[in-house]
């Protein structure tokens, strides 16, 4: 906020930015004078504190553990959904069954973490999965991943259930990672 004001900005500070990004914007226009344009600097994607963390486990673990694994990727690593969602098990596992240390998506190294590694150990003895190159979300209808907005579905469903208020997207794994 000081840095606005000494740069001669007005700072307009969004009280519920679980409403989203659209709430800040409104906020800003309805806080300034008639102008030719208007400039925003926005950073109010929600993010998910421990306790919503642990919430959001609680429900997805009692489910299917394909979205308890998918959820644990997301908030680990910072990938994007849709790298998320292309993953195979030969990208995490090598030729003699050990599970890798990072991974890599455009030039860009990603940590496989000890949360990642214990619940990937778990996932492969319930799934019963054969192929190394099986995708690791496949969908329940064929042998691909599932689409983007399924995952959307299943996670807007978890906070749901989890008795978290957040405007929960994909997107926001990443931001608490």
């Amino acid at each position: 906020k000081e840095i606005g004001e000494n740069l001669d900005f007005k700072v307009v500070k969004n009280k519920y930015p679980n409403r989203g990004i659209s709430e800040s914007i409104k906020l800003g226009i309805k806080n300034c004078e008639e102008s030719e344009g208007y400039m925003f600097f926005v950073g109010d994607q929600p993010l998910l504190d421990k306790k919503d963390i642990e919430k959001i486990k609680e429900v997805l673990i009692m489910g299917d553990y394909r979205n308890y694994f998918m959820f644990i990727i997301g908030i680990n690593t910072g990938l994007r959904i849709t790298q998320i969602l292309s993953l195979k098990f030969s990208d995490l596992i090598d030729n003699e069954n050990n599970i890798l240390s990072k991974i890599e998506f455009n030039g860009i190294e990603y940590k496989i973490n000890r949360c990642i590694k214990d619940a990937l150990k778990v996932y492969i003895c319930t799934s019963g999965i054969k192929n190394k190159n099986t995708f690791i979300f496949k969908s329940k209808r064929g042998d691909n991943p599932i689409e983007r907005t399924q995952a959307y579905r299943i996670l807007k469903n978890a906070c749901r259930d989890a008795g978290v208020n957040l405007n929960f997207g994909t997107h926001t794994l990443r931001k608490t990672f």
